[in-house]
């Protein structure tokens, strides 16, 4: 069966999608405030690059100032991603049964789903999508554009906090940087699929957990069905995993029965092959929170999920910090570098830095240094390179976002709403995939 893609809401910025840094005196994202997006509120500065003027609404049929997410078409190929290109290849024959894998690290930019979402829409459009993919537990205000998920009772959620740049306990976080510790018989956590066709599609479920004592329990229900687990002698990366299957129908509930277990995601793909684009994201993440992870753990979990594609997506936040330009792109080459012993194979999509609009002067200089610091780094790696900052500053800027109607940006200075995902989205995977509005 194939999967139909269904557009998010293009309301609110789900709670996700929270402060950048607490240095620069950014606050959590509420519905409310996501919905009032259509002017800063603050005396930032602007500029508008000497290039480029800000592109006419009313004179541009395709303006990202009146987005709808094209009807695409493409072969969803790139020379710089040699080895997905070959899956697709495969995969469009007959050939290929496993999954075409795409994993997308990165911050709070990609923590809501809303820009992977635009992306998956877009290659579902010529590609069939085989499922969500990674869903992390126990992450407070989770979004997902595919799936649903709710925590309750005594959760723990590590690292403190998530985004932590230096290594806490033993560093083992999983595949996408967090875990939540059980604390007692009353936490909960539960998922359940909310893509079209989900019900009456086969999914192959994985769930990655450890136990802390070998007197750890934990029950999995699926509907009435239900099946207690607890150690296993088999592990990847100190990570254990229990393999089951359902349509997608019936909700998955996880429950501590004993001890102080430990949950770090769930895998749900289609039994039917297709691509699966794993959003990884972390609120307030840098280049430094992944190499704070356990680095022989992270390989291993990596190499298992074998991904034909990582999308390395940091910058944001570090346009607020002081770290020197050098020092980050050193941090972007040290990641990729990890990635790539971990999966040799692996094709690399580079996003860099949004657009912000706040700041004033300093922002607007650090973030156009941070974009050609990443862009040349990607380059000199063999990367793809996107660069957001660019697209926003050919179509006037964030202020010019925000204030287009429907807005595309938030009155933070930093997120976009859902429609602004949507265009960046639609314009990566267009430059990254080969996609190309359709002629009408």
């Amino acid at each position: 069966m194939r999967i139909r893609y269904i557009e998010p809401a293009l309301a609110a910025v789900a709670l996700a999608t929270v402060a950048i840094c607490t240095r620069c005196g950014a606050s959590p994202q509420t519905a409310a405030a996501a919905a009032e997006a259509s002017s800063l509120g603050s005396n930032a500065e602007r500029r508008t690059p000497a290039s480029s003027e800000p592109t006419n609404a009313s004179t541009d049929k395709r303006s990202a100032l009146e987005v709808t997410h094209a009807v695409v078409s493409g072969d969803a190929t790139h020379p710089k991603l040699s080895t997905w290109s070959a899956a697709v290849v495969d995969l469009r024959s007959g050939r290929r049964s496993a999954p075409l894998r795409i994993l997308w690290f990165g911050d709070s930019h990609a923590a809501a789903d809303f820009w992977p979402s635009s992306v998956r829409k877009s290659l579902s459009a010529v590609l069939p999508a085989a499922g969500p993919g990674y869903l992390a537990l126990g992450v407070p205000n989770y979004r997902h554009g595919m799936a649903r998920l709710w925590r309750a009772g005594g959760l723990d959620i590590s690292p403190h906090p998530p985004a932590r740049r230096s290594t806490e306990d033993d560093g083992v976080f999983g595949l996408g940087g967090t875990r939540v510790t059980m604390k007692d018989s009353t936490a909960l956590v539960t998922m359940k699929l909310t893509f079209e066709g989900a019900a009456t599609t086969k999914i192959n479920y994985e769930l990655f957990y450890r136990t802390t004592s070998e007197t750890d329990l934990l029950a999995l229900s699926l509907g009435e069905e239900r099946r207690e687990f607890g150690p296993t002698k088999e592990s990847i990366g100190g990570i254990s995993s229990l393999r089951f299957d359902s349509d997608g129908r019936r909700t998955v509930e996880i429950r501590a029965l004993r001890g102080q277990p430990q949950l770090f995601g769930v895998v749900a793909e289609t039994e039917t092959p297709g691509f699966v684009l794993d959003t990884l994201g972390i609120n307030g993440a840098r280049f430094g929170t992944p190499l704070a992870w356990q680095k022989e753990s992270f390989s291993a979990v990596l190499a298992a999920r074998h991904p034909l594609v990582a999308v390395v997506a940091y910058g944001t936040n570090e346009v607020f910090d002081e770290e020197a330009v050098a020092r980050h792109a050193e941090r972007q080459r040290q990641f990729i570098e990890r990635l790539r012993a971990a999966v040799p194979d692996i094709g690399c999509i580079v996003a860099g830095p949004t657009d912000v609009g706040r700041g004033g002067t300093a922002a607007a200089e650090r973030v156009a240094a941070l974009d050609e610091a990443e862009r040349s780094t990607a380059e000199e790696l063999g990367c793809i390179y996107f660069s957001p900052y660019q697209l926003i500053s050919k179509e006037g800027g964030f202020i010019a976002w925000q204030k287009s109607e429907p807005p595309l940006a938030l009155s933070d200075g930093i997120h976009f709403t859902a429609r602004g995902y949507s265009r960046l989205g639609e314009a990566m995977a267009q430059q990254c995939f080969n996609l190309r509005p359709r002629a009408e």
